[in-house]
């Protein structure tokens, strides 16, 4: 913790000029954030709050509050005013006193609080913008600047400083008269948000009873959205580690008895835990999946391997898969509602929008994405959540204004390659080869097809021959087992089934007996069955001709009818292997 926490509060929301709107929440909200970081058991910080003050009274108190700091005192800002944009471009915020035409004097330039947080020796800075940056006038009032200028540019960031803003731009522009914007953010949804979520405690997203500045953050941007769309709170962060601003009162802790077990130090009792941990994570309880997500990874970084293992499979689950990859919006299909499939803890993340046209509304399971009728443009949804950052595209031609119900985008059968990517199932089909796959199938296939013609045919050895099966295969078996992610649980077993195919093979050339033939690949059937659909067609095959081999060889006496007959027959399954392991390059359905 800081060894001092102070926060100063800036209201601004009656003025003098009557060109400027009085904004009736900001004391209000002023009153509300103070009440909750100065609460002891909530922020704990000496609070200092200036209502209504001049451009004089602004200064002086900004400028004294970042002065005389230690390195570790954290020091939090807090502005509710206007934000008015000088004709040069420049960023101002307005004091009860400012007259628009004479910014530079009655007004304090971001270029001063900036300067005043650069020569702060304080490393931990928080500084909170609820400013309303279009709308400020009244009628009758001229201003020639207009456009968008992006706050942070105003505020750029040093090491140990954190700007969070209440929009992402100043969107205001003036024709004669008339204000013609009517975009503008209301100031109290954005200090709102902070209170309730310092208060309530849901900022603590982890439940781990601290509230960090990213916590909050993603708390205040999601219900700023909820409440208003067309406004998008921003963040600009350059700190090592988390920043924790307050304690909550709703932290939530795993079950006893699963922390008993995760103590114990019997291995399979662990193993028992990271089994309720995964359950918790994929919970629709989104903080305690937090807290159970902590643990796993602190399993998978400092355990055993047998138990790191499954709770880095656990937290390999934690994936985020939209509906579409792409968004096309056109007068037949205005309104697109994209699905986010996953784990509830992966949907509580945020997103943002490239281009401020695109209208973005939160929907159960999903976003609604639209833009205005008329508009055509090219931008980007780009999602952020646990699971890690996904970038939708947006492409719009004018579009119509919107008909009905929105249409729902089919979703593909397989996400494509994206920065967040479904991890692989052993169990599923992937629907594309692994590297390499082509030329390996087709070697193994020809070794496969000379073994068995030649078994068949009776032109060598047999039980030589037979060795060199079991030899061939091991051996593709084990380059599977390099190339695809089966999991760690079953590429041992693989791997074991490769060693036993070694001694077999050597038995085999050894004693020339095709017994420990048979009995490896009744093994092998036994494997491969748990394994990939291809991989149980094998298991069929292998089984098959095994089983018959043996009951043959069993119930009948040595004469060469029989050998003739369990020499095709042995034959014939690495022929069918090799047919087997062509089928990927064929039938996608076997990738």
């Amino acid at each position: 913790m800081a060894d001092r926490r102070d926060a100063l509060i800036i209201a601004t929301g009656a003025y003098e000029h009557d060109g400027l709107r009085d904004l009736r929440s900001a004391a209000a909200d002023a009153t509300a954030l103070a009440g909750v970081l100065q609460d002891p058991g909530i922020g704990g910080f000496a609070v200092d709050v200036l209502r209504d003050g001049s451009a004089h009274e602004v200064r002086s108190r900004v400028e004294d509050f970042f002065a005389d700091r230690q390195p570790s005192d954290l020091l939090l800002l807090h502005l509710s005013c206007h934000g008015l944009k000088s004709e040069s471009g420049d960023l101002y915020f307005t004091a009860r006193d400012t007259r628009p035409q004479r910014l530079a004097s009655t007004a304090i330039s971001a270029d001063f609080v900036q300067h005043c947080l650069r020569m702060s020796r304080s490393r931990s800075i928080v500084v909170l913008l609820d400013c309303c940056y279009g709308g400020a006038f009244a009628k009758g009032v001229r201003v020639r600047a207009a456009g968008d200028i992006p706050v942070m540019d105003s505020f750029p960031v040093g090491r140990g400083r954190a700007v969070i803003t209440a929009s992402s731009a100043m969107e205001y522009a003036f024709e004669g008269d008339e204000l013609a914007d009517d975009n503008s953010p209301t100031p109290s949804v954005f200090t709102s948000a902070l209170v309730e979520g310092l208060r309530t405690g849901e900022a603590d997203l982890d439940g781990d009873g601290l509230i960090s500045l990213d916590e909050l953050y993603d708390y205040v941007f999601d219900r700023v959205r909820e409440r208003n769309p067309a406004q998008t709170p921003t963040k600009n962060v350059e700190m090592s580690g988390d920043l924790f601003l307050a304690r909550s009162r709703r932290r939530r802790r795993l079950p006893d008895e699963l922390l008993a077990a995760l103590a114990e130090p019997n291995v399979f009792t662990r193993l028992g835990a990271v089994s309720g941990l995964r359950e918790l994570l994929l919970g629709k309880d989104v903080q305690l999946a937090a807290v159970a997500r902590r643990e796993l990874e602190r399993i998978a970084g400092g355990d055993l391997p047998q138990v790191s293992e499954p709770a880095r499979a656990a937290l390999r689950e934690l994936v985020l898969v939209p509906s579409t990859r792409m968004i096309e919006l056109t007068e037949q299909t205005p309104t697109c509602l994209v699905r986010l499939d996953g784990p509830p803890i992966t949907r509580s993340g945020s997103w943002k929008i490239t281009d401020p046209r695109i209208q973005v509304r939160p929907v159960p399971d999903g976003l609604e994405v639209s833009v205005p009728p008329g508009v055509a443009l090219r931008g980007e949804i780009r999602l952020t959540s646990i699971a890690g950052d996904l970038t939708i595209p947006v492409v719009a031609s004018r579009v119509s204004a919107p008909r009905s119900a929105p249409t729902p985008t089919p979703p593909p059968r397989r996400p494509s390659r994206e920065p967040v990517t479904e991890p692989p199932d052993p169990g599923r089909f992937t629907g594309q080869l692994w590297p390499g796959q082509a030329p390996v199938a087709v070697l193994y296939a020809i070794v496969g097809l000379v073994l068995g013609f030649t078994v068949v045919g009776g032109t060598a050895p047999t039980n030589s021959w037979f060795g060199y099966g079991i030899l061939a295969y091991a051996v593709l078996r084990l380059i599977e087992s390099f190339r695809t992610d089966i999991g760690a649980i079953r590429r041992r077993c693989v791997w074991g089934l490769c060693g036993l195919g070694l001694l077999a093979g050597i038995w085999v050339f050894s004693v020339h007996m095709f017994a420990p033939a048979v009995l490896f690949w009744l093994v092998a059937a036994v494997v491969e069955f748990f394994g990939r659909p291809l991989d149980r067609v094998r298991a069929v095959a292998m089984a098959a001709v095994a089983a018959t081999t043996l009951i043959v060889a069993s119930n009948s006496g040595s004469n060469s009818s029989v050998d003739h007959f369990l020499n095709g027959l042995s034959g014939m399954l690495p022929i069918a292997l090799g047919l087997i392991t062509l089928a990927p390059l064929l039938i996608p359905r076997f990738r």
